[in-house]
C-alpha cells in the first residue's frame, strides 16, 4: 500500500503545483504534539515520523475527497486505478482505516486539507460520508439531516480521531424529519449541518469522528450510583442486571416489535410489555468496528460507554440462532452473514474480557422494568395458555369444540337430575 501512498502524494502535487516540503514542514509543526498522543515512544526519526504522517493524511483525504466530493476522476485519477476508484477495494480500506490502532489525529488531518484546499472547514464531514457504508443503522443508509450543529467551535467536547466521530454520530438523538437521499450533493449538504464551518470541534482523529456524531445529544440516563445500605435490596442493586434472552422473554409475554419512527439503533424502550428495538444492519464489516468502538470506549476514560451498553445488551437477548432467527423475523435485525448463528456468534464474542461499569449502563431502568414484567407469574401463565390453545386455528377449535361438550353433557346431567328435585 505505501506505493499507492506515494501515487497519492504525486497526484496531489502534480495537481496543487506545491511543494511538498509545505506538507513536511506543517507536519513538522504538529509531531511533537503528534509524539504526545501515543503511550510509549516513537521510534521512527523525526524525518520519517514526518514523511509517515504526510503520506498517510495525503492518502486519507484523497480517498476522502474521492468519495465525496470531486469523485476520483475529477482528482485525476484512472477509473481503472486499482485504489483510488468506487470498487470492493474500498471497503477493506474502510475496514482498516476505522481500526483503533490505525487512527490519526484530527487534527493532522485538518492541517494538510487546509493546505490542500486553502480553507479550514475540517475533516470531519469528510470522513462521516467516507464511512457511511459501515453504519449499523437504517438511517445510515439515507442522508442524516439534522438541523444541529456537531461541533461547537472552541467546545470542550472535543473528538479525538474519526473513529470518535464516527461513535458520536450513532449515538446522537433522532431527527424525525425526511431523510432525502436523491444525490450525493443532498447528502453531503445534510452532513455538512453537522459542522460549524472552520471546526471539527477538535475532533483527534476519524475514529473519533465517527464516535463523537453518536453521542451528538444527551442519552438516556444512565443508572444513577446507589448508596449502599445493609438491608437486602441495597444488596440487589449491586448486582449486574439479569438480562434473559429473546425466547425466555416471549414466554413471559413480552413482545418485540421494531421501532420505526427513525430512531438511532441504540433508542431501545420497553412498554406494556412490548420491547421496542430499531432495526440493526449487520454487515461482515460490523464486528470489527463494534470491536474497535468498545476499544475505543475502554481506552478513553472521559468517553461514555453506551455503544459497549448496547451491545452488552444485544449479547444477553441473543443467546442462539433461535433468538437471532425471531428478531430477523421482527425486522429488528438484518444481516448479510451466511447464517443466524454466525450473528448469535458474533455478538456473544464481543463483549469477552471487557471491563464493563453498570453504573454507567443506560439501558439500566429498561432492565429494571423487563424483569418485573418477566417476574409477573400471571404474564407467565397467559402466554403459556394463549400459545397452547390459540396459536393455532386447530387448537383453538379443539378448544371450543371441547367447552361446547362440557356445556352440552352439564346441560344433559341438569335435566337428569332436576326431575328428581322437582317432580311433576
Amino acid at each position: 500500500m505505501d506505493r499507492h501512498k506515494w501515487r497519492s502524494l504525486h497526484r496531489v502535487l502534480d495537481r496543487t503545483g506545491h511543494d511538498v516540503r509545505l506538507y513536511l514542514d506543517a507536519a513538522r509543526s504538529l509531531e511533537n504534539r503528534v509524539r504526545s498522543w501515543y503511550e510509549t515512544p516513537i521510534s521512527m526519526s523525526s524525518n520519517d515520523f514526518v514523511e509517515t504522517l504526510v503520506l498517510d493524511s495525503i492518502f486519507a483525504l484523497e480517498l476522502f475527497r474521492g468519495v465525496n466530493r470531486e469523485g476520483f476522476r475529477g482528482l485525476g485519477y484512472s477509473p481503472n486505478d486499482p485504489v483510488f476508484v468506487i470498487s470492493g477495494i474500498l471497503v477493506s480500506l474502510m475496514h482498516d482505516m476505522i481500526m483503533l490502532e490505525n487512527q490519526l489525529p484530527l487534527f493532522v488531518l485538518d492541517c494538510i486539507i487546509a493546505l490542500l484546499e486553502g480553507c479550514s472547514y475540517g475533516v470531519a464531514p469528510l470522513a462521516l460520508s467516507f464511512f457511511d457504508f459501515l453504519m449499523p443503522t437504517e438511517e445510515s443508509r439515507r442522508s442524516t439531516a439534522s438541523s444541529d450543529t456537531l461541533y461547537e467551535a472552541g467546545s470542550n467536547d472535543e473528538a479525538l480521531h474519526c473513529l470518535d466521530v464516527f461513535r458520536r454520530s450513532l449515538l446522537r438523538s433522532p431527527t424525525p424529519a425526511s431523510f432525502p437521499r436523491s444525490s450525493f450533493r443532498t447528502k453531503q449538504s445534510a452532513q455538512d449541518t453537522l459542522y460549524k464551518s472552520g471546526s471539527s470541534g477538535g475532533a483527534l482523529h476519524c475514529l473519533n469522528v465517527f464516535h463523537h456524531i453518536l453521542l451528538l445529544h444527551p442519552m438516556p440516563a444512565s443508572r444513577p450510583r446507589p448508596s449502599f445500605g445493609s438491608d437486602q435490596s441495597a444488596r440487589a442493586e449491586r448486582l449486574w442486571p439479569l438480562i434473559h434472552c429473546v425466547v425466555d422473554l416471549r414466554n413471559a409475554g413480552i413482545k418485540f416489535q421494531q421501532r420505526r419512527t427513525g430512531f438511532q439503533f441504540w433508542d431501545i424502550e420497553f412498554k406494556d410489555g412490548v420491547l421496542y428495538i430499531p432495526r440493526l444492519f449487520i454487515q461482515d464489516t460490523t464486528k470489527s468496528l463494534f470491536l474497535n468502538l468498545i476499544a475505543f470506549e475502554q481506552c478513553h476514560l472521559q468517553c461514555s460507554n453506551h455503544i459497549t451498553s448496547y451491545i452488552f445488551f444485544m449479547d444477553k437477548l441473543i443467546n442462539s440462532k433461535v433468538d437471532v432467527g425471531y428478531l430477523r423475523d421482527k425486522e429488528i435485525i438484518e444481516h448479510l452473514l451466511g447464517n443466524d448463528e454466525e450473528v448469535a456468534d458474533m455478538f456473544n464474542r464481543l463483549c469477552q474480557e471487557v471491563v464493563f461499569d453498570f453504573n454507567d449502563f443506560y439501558l439500566w431502568e429498561l432492565t429494571k422494568q423487563m424483569n418485573c414484567y418477566y417476574n409477573n407469574k400471571w404474564n407467565t401463565w397467559r402466554t403459556s395458555f394463549n400459545h397452547k390453545y390459540f396459536s393455532n386455528p386447530w387448537t383453538f377449535i379443539s378448544l371450543m369444540a371441547a367447552l361446547v361438550l362440557l356445556l352440552l353433557t352439564a346441560l344433559q346431567t341438569f335435566y337428569t337430575v332436576y326431575p328428581y328435585y322437582k317432580p311433576k
